[in-house]
């Protein structure tokens, strides 16, 4: 069996505001040029890092970042570094899209606070011509703050894509 690669990163400024502006309007964090004070994010150039702070459930506090229908058999692995500050922990997950909604199909969470961690989630596609999404950060009824960084996602996929 073949598969396609398909490689997603975010590691600039552009790539998470990118990912925040893939949640829905409504909820979606505010940018800030200072550390953030509340239900919002800024980008650490020094880290290279996205910073996060939900201190209510009225914003989500994640980056999305969406991959189309997949294939059941399709893989997913998503990695990334993250730093707990306080409050719920970050976290990575995979979304499909049933029913008109999204399901949180598989997740993991960091376990430290106050220091970096790497974490790793891969999951099997068992939803055949699904959308699938990866979600980084903590959701909407967490309130915490983080950073998070390097986050590198890997996708093999069964349908060939079309030249460019």
């Amino acid at each position: 069996m073949l598969f396609d690669r398909e490689f997603y990163s975010f590691i600039t400024k552009e790539n998470f505001q990118e990912g925040i502006n893939a949640t829905w309007e409504p909820v979606r964090p505010t940018y800030t040029d200072s550390t953030p004070t509340g239900n919002e994010w800024t980008y650490n150039s020094t880290l290279q890092c996205m910073h996060m702070k939900n201190i209510d459930t009225t914003k989500v506090g994640y980056c999305v970042q969406d991959f189309g229908e997949l294939r059941v058999g399709d893989i997913i692995e998503v990695v990334a570094e993250v730093y707990s500050i306080s409050g719920d922990k970050p976290k990575i997950a995979i979304d499909a899209r049933l029913d008109a909604q999204w399901i949180c199909k598989a997740e993991i969470q960091a376990d430290k606070t106050e220091e970096w961690e790497v974490i790793r989630l891969k999951y099997v596609v068992q939803d055949n011509k699904i959308d699938h999404r990866a979600t980084i950060g903590i959701w909407t009824a967490d309130i915490g703050e983080f950073y998070v960084r390097n986050i590198r996602i890997e996708v093999l996929t069964q349908e060939k894509k079309k030249e460019q």
